[in-house]
């Protein structure tokens, strides 16, 4: 037996050595580094474009840092041109190679957007990152940042034949890289001019507190290790972290900069921290782009959000102001799904200043018009009944034939504005919950309470004058419901998010990742047929014994499980319908 192990074991290695040695399509034998050649004044002559390789011994970091370098075939030719250059941040457990051919490609990149115009001649740098995300450790035992601020650029400006100033500077990344190319920026404002943040990985404190992995990925770095809840967001984490330092300094600290972040909108968890960056830029009047484009995690995805940031880059050094980008499809076709959101307004924002005040007006006219204003056919009817009310009189003469009650409809046109005003509270909420400023959860849930009473007040206060009445979703009905979804999402938040108290939320979770499936599955599926086949029985002898009213509750009951098992299948084989 023991033979036969040994066997085994020597077979098993042989294998392995074999395999390694073998080189594929997704695996290249990588070419020789080319070496490049001492010039007088400290320069170095590159004879080929892409330059993989190279090192530099770092005092701060007390040993060697690779890099790859990629210059334009201008500088082959001997131009004597200068060149702007771009610092290229790779992603958690990739090297320099990752932007090399194979993987991210970054010459035919670069080759795509020279076509496109959206970029000129330059120099890409590629240094290696570790898993550092590009800062300085909160021990100071591995000061990143300060090594390519203070050693690596300085360096490249002495060998290449750089413009060495933060106008023609530029840090870009994707993953780990977008974060490190926002704090890289955001804390060398002399060094960088422009950033390029290409799916930041960078998650909200809410997403921070709870996330699994703190140890492994960010406890090393940031502080906090082995920690929860708000023990994680330490003083250093706050210094770094682009939603902190953005919020505790002046716009004017980050205005001679320019600022491109992109997001696909499958991204989920980070694409929050990414939206919270957009609002938190947009309230402090940073001027910026904020990409949101259909993808997810993925090199094909951040292609083309470099090449569009590199156009952003290519503004800088004109001394122009942000281009106005329009996707392209360099495979030709149709031109992929693209939401420009840099000039749309934050969520937030409808809740701040006239925001509040067009909420007001909207109700006050609604409720002159709902109170006030009888309808011309109502005959002396009362303008708050159905027969009277002038929103129904609306809905009669534009959408005859389609009211739900044959002459109202409780979601007719004019009714419309104030249901605006309800899915705007729901916003409203969702960004305080969101918000970096407000401090703890505990904090949020105060506020949330606190708002919550206040619209409940106003709405059984406001029921005397316009009453409480869902059927004309009266602006009473609006506050009085809102300020009771209001108490309840402030409850939940607390359990839920604050003490984390997640164990119980399963039958929840499976409705909420699916409502629209359910919504739509209606419509198909005959769960009202399944529901009296399962559980018709069951309600007609409750109903028998306890009373009808208890059989209905039965009926329904039912039809809530039946639609709950069909979700917990989708839930199971991981099935989510998205919009």
């Amino acid at each position: 037996m023991k033979r036969l192990k040994i066997l085994f074991i020597c077979s098993f290695l042989a294998l392995g050595a074999a395999l390694t040695s073998c080189g594929g399509d997704d695996d290249p034998t990588p070419a020789p580094t080319p070496t490049p050649t001492p010039s007088p004044g400290g320069r170095v002559i590159y004879t080929t474009r892409w330059n993989p390789g190279q090192t530099m011994q770092s005092a701060k970091l007390g040993r060697q840092v690779s890099y790859s370098v990629l210059v334009p075939q201008e500088y082959l030719s001997g131009s004597g041109a200068t060149f702007p250059v771009v610092y290229l941040l790779h992603g958690y457990g990739d090297t320099p190679e990752a932007w090399g051919p194979g993987h991210f490609d970054i010459q035919n990149v670069d080759a795509q957007a020279r076509t496109a115009g959206q970029t000129g001649p330059v120099i890409y740098v590629i240094p290696q990152g570790w898993n550092s995300y590009y800062v300085n450790r909160y021990d100071g035992g591995f000061n990143y940042m300060d090594m390519l601020v203070d050693e690596l650029v300085p360096m490249i400006d002495r060998m290449l034949p750089t413009r060495p100033s933060a106008r023609y500077r530029a840090v870009a990344g994707y993953s780990m890289g977008g974060f490190g190319a926002l704090a890289m920026a955001g804390k060398n404002a002399s060094v960088f001019g422009t950033c390029i943040s290409l799916s930041p990985s960078m998650n909200t404190d809410a997403q921070y507190r709870t996330l699994g992995g703190w140890d492994s990925q960010w406890g090393d770095i940031f502080g906090g290790r082995g920690t929860t809840g708000d023990a994680r967001l330490t003083p250093h984490y706050l210094s770094l972290c682009p939603l902190h330092f953005f919020a505790d300094n002046q716009p004017s600290a980050f205005a001679s900069q320019k600022w491109y972040v992109d997001c696909g909108d499958d991204e989920e968890r980070l694409y929050a921290g990414s939206g919270e960056l957009h609002c938190l830029l947009r309230d402090k009047g940073i001027d910026h782009e904020f990409r949101v484009r259909n993808g997810a995690h993925t090199t094909s995805y951040w292609r083309e959000g470099l090449r569009e940031g590199l156009a952003v880059f290519k503004a800088a050094c004109d001394g122009a102001s942000y281009p106005d980008i329009t996707p392209v499809n360099p495979a030709g076709g149709a031109t992929p799904e693209f939401i420009n959101v840099s000039d749309a307004p934050c969520q937030i924002s409808l809740f701040k200043g006239n925001g509040l005040k067009s909420n007001s007006n909207t109700h006050i006219v609604y409720v002159e018009i709902g109170e006030g204003v009888p309808a011309p056919d109502a005959a002396g009817a009362s303008p708050l009944s159905i027969e009277g009310n002038l929103v129904g009189y609306i809905d009669r003469h534009c959408l005859p034939g389609k009211l739900i009650y044959g002459n109202f409809d409780p979601e007719g046109l004019l009714s419309t504005l104030p249901a605006i005003v309800t899915a705007l509270l729901g916003i409203y909420a969702g960004e305080i919950v969101r918000s970096t400023r407000l401090g703890s959860g505990e904090r949020k849930s105060l506020l949330l309470s606190g708002i919550g009473v206040v619209l409940v007040a106003i709405g059984l206060v406001w029921n005397t004058v316009f009453p409480i009445n869902k059927m004309l979703w009266s602006s009473s009905f609006t506050c009085f419901v809102g300020g009771l979804s209001f108490l309840l999402f402030a409850l939940f938040y607390y359990i839920v998010d604050v003490k984390g108290w997640k164990s119980w939320t399963l039958f929840f979770r499976v409705i909420g990742l699916n409502s629209i499936t359910i919504y739509l599955a209606q419509q198909v599926v005959g769960f009202s047929h399944m529901n009296k086949f399962l559980f018709g029985g069951m309600s007609q002898w409750v109903g028998e014994c306890a009373g009808e009213p208890a059989g209905a509750v039965v009926l329904r009951a039912g039809y809530v499980a039946c639609c709950w098992f069909f979700l917990y299948f989708l839930y199971r084989k991981n099935i989510f319908l998205k919009v």
